[in-house]
């Protein structure tokens, strides 16, 4: 199994930035990787033509964002999404600061990895798109230290921490489908700055996709992690959105 891994966002703590770090990622089955490709590749060439590399959506017409989600949606993979509302998660000094709140983000994420890789049964290769808060060594020793504790639910028969890599943007077909899960949360959880209103449209097209749970079919903790974990009531009455199961 493929994993990319995206960000939307910042991690910054100090109050200023968006209120949440968002990452996303697609994780798709070895056998599903080429109809993915093709699908993304499909999408590159409709919104820029034959030259282009990559899909940034934050740079892309909404009519282009609903015609390539539509369009990669109908293939094979799923997502999870998880938003961590950074300066509400006060538990530890250590989240005030950016790439430790990164790492600690990106936990809960391949925790849900490990989680699908369990049911289909197949160890995953993962790709961050390099940011500059990402330091994939460290993020390797404090998944080795979680490992030694046990206390994660990232299984390394399923996710090795010296098999985790980073790539640029452009570099794998899988980090647009990633670059696009991660900016529609987003959208979907930060007021847009001049109307004030919050995008749906895209998480909705996307919402089918993600990650549920094995024994509970549940959305919400699973596919769509929402941290401070302790915090959902909060969050779910102010985004009307979030499922209620």
């Amino acid at each position: 199994m493929r994993v990319y891994i995206d960000e939307s966002g910042d991690p910054g703590t100090r109050g200023s930035g968006s209120r949440a770090l968002v990452l996303g990622c697609v994780m798709i089955a070895d056998k599903d990787v080429p109809a993915v490709e093709s699908a993304v590749q499909k999408a590159r060439h409709i919104v820029g033509g034959p030259r282009l590399k990559n899909l940034h959506f934050k740079n892309m017409r909404h009519d282009d964002k609903i015609g390539t989600l539509n369009l990669t949606a109908a293939e094979p993979w799923a997502g999870v999404i998880v938003a961590n509302f950074k300066n509400e998660n006060r538990r530890s000094v250590a989240l005030t600061q950016p790439p430790i709140l990164y790492n600690y983000t990106a936990r809960y994420l391949l925790e849900r990895v490990t989680d699908y890789a369990k049911v289909i049964g197949e160890p995953a290769e993962v790709y961050f798109e390099r940011s500059r808060v990402f330091d994939l060594a460290e993020f390797q020793r404090y998944m080795n230290t979680l490992a030694a504790r046990n206390n994660s639910r990232i299984d390394d028969r399923f996710i090795r921490p010296y098999l985790i890599r980073t790539l640029a943007k452009g570099d794998a077909p899988g980090l647009d489908i990633a670059d696009a899960i991660a900016y529609s949360a987003h959208r979907a959880l930060e007021p847009n700055p001049k109307w004030g209103h919050y995008e749906t449209a895209y998480l909705h097209i996307l919402m089918p996709k993600l990650l549920r749970g094995a024994a509970n079919g549940r959305l919400v903790g699973e596919g769509l992690v929402f941290m401070p974990t302790d915090n959902l009531h909060n969050f779910r009455q102010e985004y009307e959105w979030i499922p209620r199961e």
